[in-house]
Protein backbone atom coordinates (compact mmCIF):
# COMPACT_ATOMS: atom_id res chain seq x y z
CA UNK A 1 0.00 0.00 0.00
CA UNK A 2 1.72 3.30 1.32
CA UNK A 3 5.68 2.95 0.85
CA UNK A 4 7.02 5.65 2.25
CA UNK A 5 10.32 6.07 0.96
CA UNK A 6 8.54 6.70 -2.24
CA UNK A 7 7.07 9.72 -0.95
CA UNK A 8 9.09 12.68 -0.89
CA UNK A 9 9.31 14.43 3.02
CA UNK A 10 10.52 18.15 1.70
CA UNK A 11 9.78 19.46 -1.73
CA UNK A 12 11.83 22.61 -2.44
CA UNK A 13 10.41 24.14 -5.99
CA UNK A 14 7.32 24.35 -7.95
CA UNK A 15 8.44 21.54 -10.32
CA UNK A 16 8.95 18.79 -7.47
CA UNK A 17 5.51 20.09 -5.51
CA UNK A 18 3.66 20.14 -9.11
CA UNK A 19 5.47 16.64 -10.01
CA UNK A 20 4.11 14.94 -6.33
CA UNK A 21 1.07 16.25 -6.44
CA UNK A 22 0.32 14.99 -9.95
CA UNK A 23 1.94 11.55 -9.05
CA UNK A 24 -0.78 11.13 -6.65
CA UNK A 25 -3.65 12.02 -8.73
CA UNK A 26 -2.49 9.75 -11.16
CA UNK A 27 -1.61 6.51 -8.83
CA UNK A 28 -4.26 4.16 -10.91
CA UNK A 29 -4.27 1.96 -7.06
CA UNK A 30 -6.09 4.82 -5.54
CA UNK A 31 -9.61 5.64 -5.86
CA UNK A 32 -11.64 8.50 -4.55
CA UNK A 33 -8.31 10.29 -3.02
CA UNK A 34 -9.14 13.14 -1.02
CA UNK A 35 -7.76 15.63 1.69
CA UNK A 36 -10.31 16.47 4.38
CA UNK A 37 -9.06 19.99 6.30
CA UNK A 38 -9.04 19.81 10.33
CA UNK A 39 -7.40 22.90 10.38
CA UNK A 40 -4.95 25.41 9.67
CA UNK A 41 -2.20 27.72 10.92
CA UNK A 42 -0.17 30.35 9.50
CA UNK A 43 2.03 32.14 11.56
CA UNK A 44 4.56 34.63 9.54
CA UNK A 45 5.64 33.19 6.55
CA UNK A 46 4.86 29.30 7.45
CA UNK A 47 1.49 27.87 6.98
CA UNK A 48 0.95 24.27 8.51
CA UNK A 49 -2.36 22.22 7.33
CA UNK A 50 -3.90 19.56 9.24
CA UNK A 51 -6.02 16.89 8.30
CA UNK A 52 -6.56 13.79 6.35
CA UNK A 53 -5.96 11.96 3.06
CA UNK A 54 -8.91 9.57 2.50
CA UNK A 55 -8.99 6.97 -0.45
CA UNK A 56 -9.65 3.60 -1.41
CA UNK A 57 -7.36 1.15 -2.03
CA UNK A 58 -8.42 -0.85 -5.03
CA UNK A 59 -6.62 -3.96 -5.50
CA UNK A 60 -8.40 -4.79 -2.12
CA UNK A 61 -11.17 -2.31 -1.80
CA UNK A 62 -10.04 -1.34 1.56
CA UNK A 63 -10.44 2.76 2.58
CA UNK A 64 -7.37 4.03 4.13
CA UNK A 65 -8.07 7.21 6.08
CA UNK A 66 -4.28 8.61 7.11
CA UNK A 67 -4.03 12.03 9.06
CA UNK A 68 -0.91 13.92 7.48
CA UNK A 69 0.04 17.36 8.50
CA UNK A 70 1.97 19.81 5.44
CA UNK A 71 4.27 22.70 6.33
CA UNK A 72 4.26 25.23 3.95
CA UNK A 73 7.04 28.20 3.82
CA UNK A 74 5.62 30.74 1.87
CA UNK A 75 7.74 33.83 -0.18
CA UNK A 76 6.94 37.85 0.30
CA UNK A 77 4.27 36.82 -2.65
CA UNK A 78 2.70 34.07 -0.43
CA UNK A 79 3.92 31.51 -3.53
CA UNK A 80 5.18 28.33 -1.53
CA UNK A 81 9.15 27.86 -1.95
CA UNK A 82 9.22 24.93 0.38
CA UNK A 83 6.73 21.95 1.61
CA UNK A 84 7.06 19.20 3.87
CA UNK A 85 4.86 16.41 4.53
CA UNK A 86 4.55 14.34 7.56
CA UNK A 87 2.25 11.20 7.69
CA UNK A 88 1.02 9.35 10.90
CA UNK A 89 1.38 5.52 9.35
CA UNK A 90 1.43 3.96 12.75
CA UNK A 91 -2.48 4.59 12.20
CA UNK A 92 -3.12 2.37 9.94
Amino acid sequence: MLNSSTLPVTLTNKEEIEARYNQVREDKEWDEQRYVTARQVVQGSTMAWEGTWKATYKPLNKTVELPIVIMFELDQHAQIVRERHFYDEASL
